[in-house]
């Protein structure tokens, strides 16, 4: 009897790369501070994308109230799953009045366009107090 073989041989190829939106924290997200100065918040930045190459996320800062946002790192390069810290600086103006205050929006992006698209933001807060406003005398 013959008998034939036969031999089949399947490629695969690269997984899909699938873009999701990054993670962004702020650390603390409050604090406390007096007139002229400087709050530092650390930052963490994750990289959610699944299968897909090295992304260039931009931290972008929107300064709700015109305070001085000071953010270092212009650019950070992440793989999927990984994660960077990076710091900001916000500095309480002179004229302010005690309080609870939102002075910043903060938004990464990986700058893609379309549907690859992707963005996260977070809110920083700060707790002015100045000394002998509001202080019973």
């Amino acid at each position: 009897a013959n008998s034939t073989a036969a031999r089949a041989e399947i490629i695969f190829g690269q997984p899909a790369c699938s873009r999701a939106n990054p993670s962004l924290y702020v650390s603390p997200v409050s604090q406390w501070g007096s007139i002229s100065q400087t709050l530092n918040y650390t930052i963490r930045i994750t990289d959610n994308d699944l299968n897909c190459p090295a992304t260039t996320f931009t931290l972008l800062s929107n300064s709700n109230l015109g305070w001085n946002v000071i953010t270092g790192s212009p650019g950070i390069v992440l793989l999927p799953g990984q994660s960077a810290s990076a710091n900001i600086s916000i500095i309480i103006p002179l004229d302010s009045d005690s309080g609870h205050y939102e002075p910043a929006t903060l938004r990464i992006s990986n700058g893609m366009v379309g549907t690859a698209h992707r963005t996260a933001t977070a809110r920083v807060y700060a707790n002015v107090y100045v000394p002998g406003e509001n202080d019973a005398g």
